[in-house]
């Protein structure tokens, strides 16, 4: 039986940045993030690392979020919100469910 493997890592919270897991041994194309991980910094490493930069903006200060900003995190959040709601049912049933 093949199992696929998921084609992104799910950013939670890391104190030592992105740079860990996207790692080449990973082996996945694009990176998943919240709008904390949303700097220069951070994309600059996925460039460098050839992966598909799936971080979601924030509006600049003093701006609320325009309508293409929200079309563009809308996807992001909806495969983040459905990850994270599996981890914490299997917290409350009682699972060491780590988030990744």
């Amino acid at each position: 039986m093949v199992t696929a493997e998921p084609a992104f890592v799910l950013v939670a919270a890391l104190s030592d940045g992105i740079s860990t897991l996207t790692q080449p041994a990973n082996g996945r194309k694009r990176l998943l993030a919240d709008r904390g991980y949303d700097n220069q910094a951070n994309r600059l490493v996925l460039q460098a690392r050839g992966l598909q930069d799936d971080i979601a903006r924030r509006a600049k200060p003093g701006q609320t979020a325009e309508t293409r900003l929200n079309r563009r995190n809308q996807p992001i959040n909806k495969i983040r919100a459905r990850v994270k709601h599996d981890f914490a049912a299997l917290r409350q049933q009682g699972g060491d469910a780590s988030e990744p």
